[in-house]
């Protein structure tokens, strides 16, 4: 599916990502975004900021 999307010039999300296996795996094959509790739970808003700041920080750190 990732392939086919990069040949038709299309974006690939997956949904549903759960473990850091899959993760891996879709790293690797270079997907574009994804969703899923395996990246992190539901939560509030005022709880969105302070998760989007440690992981940015974190991101820049690879």
């Amino acid at each position: 599916t990732i392939v086919l999307c990069r040949e038709l010039g299309l974006s690939v999300v997956a949904e549903g990502v759960e473990t850091a296996s899959e993760l891996d795996w879709l790293k690797i094959n270079h997907c574009d975004l994804v969703q899923g509790f395996g990246i992190c739970r539901p939560m509030p808003v005022h709880e969105l900021y302070g998760w989007l700041e440690i992981t940015h920080a974190g991101s820049q750190e690879r």
